[in-house]
């Protein structure tokens, strides 16, 4: 009881990213992307309870909030499988033995059991610190969605991510998504990076740079996550961004400035719009405040950033929109934030990277999670022939435009196969096109392909000439530069032969 009351007095504490949370509540917020609830301690003697809640403080103020939640979800478990109401050998035998093809799990609670036997809490007797410094175990299988290739969890095919891409361009230029949708798509699929290092941007770390390569270019500096000990914004790494996708950047954060300014009915000064974040939610706590209230508020807290969850949310929805098909599934793609990091390292793999390159392109801190995307490189480098009799051909979001016959009389100029000999549709914009016809034609929209036109003539050009590519580059890569222009002729292809099967039916 007197040990107890003492610490009631300090019962506030400050976990590692700045959030005051109450030791004997039954909730602490650790951060604005997690929290972690104690309701568990309730059913056990109460210096039990005491002595886990003193180590998740430990932690809590000393680790990442990530780590503590983990570490929190282990100590719950211990007790939800065993039944136990205290830290006992047998308790620990029926742990172990219950994650028994999940070694990883067991691993984590002896972190906190350990950390708790240091801090000499009393909820480990050294019997129970001898077993566990007996065990061996196995480490998390790393990697194993990207080594399967799973259609859902793994990383995109090149026919998925080259969709995702294009169809992410026409939607934006047709104005059905914003300037957030688009650069928020844009900046996962370039940088490969983790939700929560997004949502950690500030409009401040955009700008333009003279030391990288000599010369002015974009850059996205991005806050790195998964640091030791690191706090919010503690460290990042300068991100490389090209023209086109800058221009856009800069529209987002201009709307974004001037969204602000309605918001909070006035104007922003110069260092207020530089510390608000690059993607935000609730501007609220910046209401009434003076700009240099409000300029040490957003400097020192992630309070108005967007949260992980809600950057993920916003992903999901925004790909929603592109109405992707995968040709693996036949169903809507599946879309996940590190779906886009997966495929940025098997790609960087493909083309020759190594561990340290990968690891760094990739922010990770050693290689030992880079390994997984050097395992199927030879699974992207087959031939997309197979396409041709797969059942799922017909889900692939290449062809876009819409079969017609051909026309008696029509002003629309008529597209010519490669040598310049035959009319294989029409082009259904006057509008000057600068695109390689008819390569580029078969992934537009506007293209209106004839059902009796000789589209095998374009398929056997492409595909003599993936083959010639590759046979000179010995360059997967390069050779399939134009797959999802094969795809779309084979759809057009299978089109025709049901379009002239339906005519000779009826």
């Amino acid at each position: 009881m007197g040990i107890e009351s003492e610490i009631k007095n300090v019962s506030r504490h400050i976990s590692m990213n700045g959030y005051e949370f109450d030791i004997f509540s039954e909730r602490w917020v650790l951060d604005r992307n997690r929290t972690i609830t104690l309701g568990f301690l309730t059913s056990l003697p109460t210096e039990v309870a005491f002595s886990i809640r003193m180590t998740l403080c430990f932690f809590a103020e000393t680790s990442s909030s990530h780590h503590t939640v983990n570490l929190q979800i282990a100590i719950e478990n211990y007790f939800r499988v065993t039944g136990e109401i205290s830290v006992s050998e047998s308790g620990l035998l029926n742990y172990k033995s219950h994650y028994a093809d999940k070694s990883y799990r067991v691993g984590v609670l002896r972190v906190f059991l350990k950390q708790s036997h240091f801090l000499k809490t009393g909820l480990l007797d050294n019997d129970c610190l001898e077993l566990l410094e007996k065990w061996r175990l196995r480490g998390n299988d790393k990697g194993d969605a990207v080594k399967s290739l799973c259609p859902e969890t793994g990383p995109y095919s090149d026919l998925e991510y080259e969709s995702i891409l294009h169809r992410l361009n026409t939607k934006y230029a047709e104005g059905s998504i914003s300037e957030f949708e688009y650069v928020l798509v844009s900046l996962f699929a370039f940088s490969g990076r983790r939700p929560i290092q997004l949502a950690s941007l500030k409009i401040k770390d955009f700008y333009v740079s003279h030391v990288l390569l000599g010369y002015p270019i974009y850059v996205l500096n991005i806050p790195k996550s998964k640091v030791r000990k690191g706090k919010f914004r503690s460290s990042s790494t300068e991100f490389g961004v090209e023209s086109e996708l800058a221009q856009i950047i800069s529209l987002h954060i201009d709307r974004a400035v001037r969204e602000a300014e309605m918001i909070l009915g006035r104007e922003l000064t110069e260092s207020e719009a530089e510390e608000l974040p690059f993607f935000y939610n609730n501007l609220e706590p910046l209401k009434g405040l003076e700009p240099e209230e409000a300029i040490l508020l957003l400097s020192s807290s992630d309070i108005c950033h967007l949260t992980s969850a809600e950057i993920t949310r916003a992903l999901k929805d925004t790909v929603s929109k592109l109405e992707i098909y995968s040709e693996r599934t036949g169903r809507l793609l599946v879309t996940t934030a590190y779906r886009f990091r997966y495929t940025l390292g098997t790609r960087a793999a493909r083309d020759g990277c190594g561990l340290i390159q990968i690891a760094t392109l990739l922010d990770h801190s050693d290689t030992q999670n880079t390994k997984c995307y050097f395992a199927n490189i030879p699974e992207h480098a087959k031939t997309i022939s197979h396409f041709m009799n797969n059942a799922l051909l017909k889900y692939a979001t290449a062809f876009e435009g819409r079969l017609t016959e051909r026309p008696t009389h029509s002003k629309e100029k008529a597209i010519l196969t490669d040598n310049g000999k035959e009319e294989i549709g029409s082009c259904g914009t006057s509008a000057f096109c600068y695109d390689f016809a008819p390569v580029a034609c078969y992934t537009c929209k506007k293209f209106k392909p004839w059902a009796d036109a000789p589209h095998h003539l374009v398929l056997d050009w492409l595909m003599k000439e993936r083959a010639r590519i590759l046979n000179k580059t010995n360059d997967a890569a390069i050779a399939a530069i134009n797959d999802r222009t094969i795809v779309a002729v084979m759809q057009v292809i299978k089109l025709s032969e049901e379009f002239k099967e339906e005519c000779s039916e009826s």
